[in-house]
């Protein structure tokens, strides 16, 4: 007990505690990756040391407490960065704090993460705890406790980088692990105030609402529809580190022979936001920060997505997904943008989620089935996978063995790249199984990779340089869509830009396949033209902010204060 004393007060020692601070500020250098936001983060950590003094009056304490409290802030956004290649923020708390479905997937898919980071939060509680309870009380009055963090507060705003104030996104995918969070309070305020979406759409002089008819092809024309989201997928042929046979890169393929590039607008995580552009033609950044919530933020506030528009032409609109259907809001928003029916991981009795995706396909599989016994209606079916999805560090469905592995000398590359492999042989079964079956009016199928691997992305960097997901033509936001059709035939050629934006991959389908196309629709794929398939970074960025104005003016777009003409 002596000796636990003894190291407890040379902790307390001024030594100690400047000793402890100059280590703590090289490391912050090391995980912020930039000097110009080393004064932000220090102010930050001056603050918190006076807001545990405020409260403690312990000098000691508050000091470590602080450095504890912003380590495992960075700790927690360095994971999550390197698995999703954005830092945290505080709407993960606001948004997703309360998923529970959420909290079960981090920890059944995560728990290797999970188990240190809550073991070392336990080891740093209890070594808090004996330092307050062995360090003296300071004869520091109250009013001069209050005084400090009061004067400390006003080092934030005159030491906030200029480029997190001008640019957030950009900060948030910079790396810039132990800051990023507490600039992302800044963000509380947009909750309060108009959006940025909002207040530039105001600045663009009212448009005339799209035209109600909607035009539908004679049901014997209305072939089933098939969009499979395959998760965390992207041709290895885009990274020339990666020496891959010949046949892998042929299942990247549409039925015309050609590869397709894809531009995403996430990596390593965040399914939901490529589903949502898909489905909905609007890009997830469009809506500031908003991007990785949209799920939430915006259900009930988009109307005449390709969903809704397909079932008013007749067809049966489904999902099956392999996550809870409460799972970042995500089953909730699916039904307010037209799809009538959402079978979870728990319709399909899927009690693992690691599962190969043949179960998947299975559950589509028995659907079609039974959707062809009992329903006249054409289907329109979006499949979720999963396989391929991250941790890498365990080798899923063991007894599957691929050609030629180990298919990289990194073993979390090895595995990701073999599941992959898998997951287009499973996609292509569930191919034939169209082919063979196609039903009397013919079959489409759309599949896209929703965004490439973390494991992907020290290839990126090799390629282009640290902070490549600042950049949004970055090679990291590339994956890729591919098009088939079986006793249907496409109307139109696919669209063959050097790539897509994944907000036009909708409407694109729809239009090329001689699916139901809404006046909405219609100006989309005008639109994708006019900007050779960018949305956001179109060269005339007038025609695109015409274009979501026109869709709020009609109702279709919740972003505007005044109703739209005629509602």
């Amino acid at each position: 007990m002596e000796m636990f004393r003894r190291a407890i007060r040379i902790i307390v020692g001024g030594w100690a505690i400047a000793l402890t601070s100059a280590l703590g500020v090289l490391a912050l250098h090391e995980v912020e990756n930039e000097w110009f936001t080393m004064p932000f983060s220090i102010s930050v950590l001056l603050l918190l040391s006076a807001i545990f003094f405020l409260l403690s009056n312990r000098l000691a304490f508050s000091v470590y407490a602080a450095w504890a409290a912003m380590g495992t802030v960075t700790l927690v956004s360095m994971i999550k960065f390197s698995e999703q290649g954005f830092d945290l923020h505080a709407y993960d708390l606001v948004f997703l704090g309360g998923d529970s479905s959420l909290k079960v997937f981090l920890v059944e898919n995560y728990l290797h993460l999970v188990l240190p980071v809550a073991a070392a939060i336990s080891v740093v509680i209890f070594g808090l705890g004996a330092i307050a309870l062995n360090e003296p009380a300071s004869r520091t009055q109250l009013k001069w406790r209050l005084l400090i963090p009061a004067a400390l507060s006003g080092l934030l705003p005159a030491t906030i980088p200029a480029s997190a104030a001008a640019h957030r996104f950009e900060y948030f995918v910079g790396g810039h692990h132990a800051s990023a969070f507490f600039v992302s309070m800044l963000d509380i305020a947009s909750m309060l105030g108009d959006s940025d979406l909002k207040a530039r759409l105001a600045a663009v002089p009212m448009q005339e609402p799209y035209p109600e008819a909607l035009s539908c092809p004679a049901a014997e024309r209305l072939p089933d529809v098939f969009i499979v989201l395959s998760e965390t997928q992207s041709p290895p042929f885009n990274f020339p580190q990666l020496a891959m046979p010949h046949d892998f890169a042929d299942g990247f393929v549409s039925d015309d022979g050609k590869a397709r590039a894809l531009r995403v607008e996430t990596v390593g995580g965040g399914t939901w936001m490529s589903a949502f552009a898909v489905m909905t033609g609007l890009p997830a950044g469009e809506f500031g920060w908003q991007r990785p919530y949209v799920t939430v933020a915006l259900e009930n506030r988009v109307k005449g997505a390709l969903p809704e528009v397909m079932a008013k032409c007749g067809y049966r609109t489904a999902v099956i997904t392999p996550v809870d259907d409460s799972f970042v809001n995500e089953g909730r928003f699916f039904r307010s943008i037209g799809f009538q029916t959402v079978f979870d991981a728990d319709d399909i009795g899927l009690t693992a989620e690691r599962q190969r995706d043949s179960f998947i396909y299975a559950s589509a599989e028995r659907l079609v089935e039974e959707h062809r016994r009992a329903d006249g209606r054409p289907l329109f079916l979006l499949i979720e996978t999963m396989f391929p999805h991250s941790p890498h560090n365990t080798r899923l469905d063991p007894q599957t063995n691929v050609p030629g592995e180990p298919l990289n000398a990194d073993a979390e590359m090895a595995e990701y790249l073999r599941r992959v492999h898998i997951a287009r042989q499973d996609f292509q079964t569930f191919l034939s199984g169209r082919r063979t079956d196609p039903s009397p009016r013919g079959t489409v199928v759309l599949e896209f990779g929703d965004h490439q691997a973390s494991v992907t992305l020290p290839l990126v960097e090799a390629l282009e340089g640290p902070g490549a997901l600042a950049n949004p033509d970055s090679l990291a936001y590339i994956t890729h869509f591919t098009a088939h059709a079986f006793g249907h035939g496409f109307a139109k050629k696919l669209p063959d830009f050097d790539r897509l934006d994944i907000a036009f991959l909708g409407a694109s389908f729809a239009d090329a396949a001689g699916l139901p196309v809404s006046p909405l629709m219609k100006e989309a794929v005008e639109l994708r033209d006019r900007c050779s398939g960018r949305f956001q970074s179109c060269r005339d960025r007038a025609w695109v902010d015409r274009h979501l104005r026109r869709r709020a003016d009609s109702g279709l777009l919740d972003v505007m204060d005044s109703p739209a003409p005629g509602s």
